[in-house]
């Protein structure tokens, strides 16, 4: 039997509201899925990008991402995570986005 095709890993691009690509997400099929910061400004100390879902009614913590040195960053997605943002929050993290939102985008599945 003819192997069947994987889905192949989901990919999305968050862009600032400039329309600059800041980052991008692979989320590979065996569920593990990385950020890397494209062009985002090192933060000062204390601060720290941190990843937020938007696929429910309020912003979802999905893990911090570092100052913006390290330029790729392991994460974890829920299953069904389409919509994403990262925002500039205090070192510790936020329960909801109180920094600039330094850029936001969606999921997709390669065709």
């Amino acid at each position: 039997a003819p192997d069947v095709a994987s889905p192949g890993p989901q990919t999305g691009v968050l862009t600032a509201a400039d329309g600059t690509e800041v980052a991008h997400v692979v989320v590979g099929d065996d569920g593990r899925s990385a950020v890397t910061l494209d062009a985002v400004a090192t933060l000062p100390s204390g601060r720290t990008y941190q990843l937020w879902s938007l696929d429910g009614p309020e912003p979802a913590s999905l893990g911090l991402l570092g100052d913006g040195r390290d330029p790729t960053v392991a994460v974890t997605l829920p299953e069904g995570t389409r919509r994403l943002a990262i925002s500039d929050e205090p070192s510790g993290g936020s329960t909801t986005p109180t920094g600039l939102i330094a850029g936001s985008g969606e999921l997709t599945r390669p065709a």
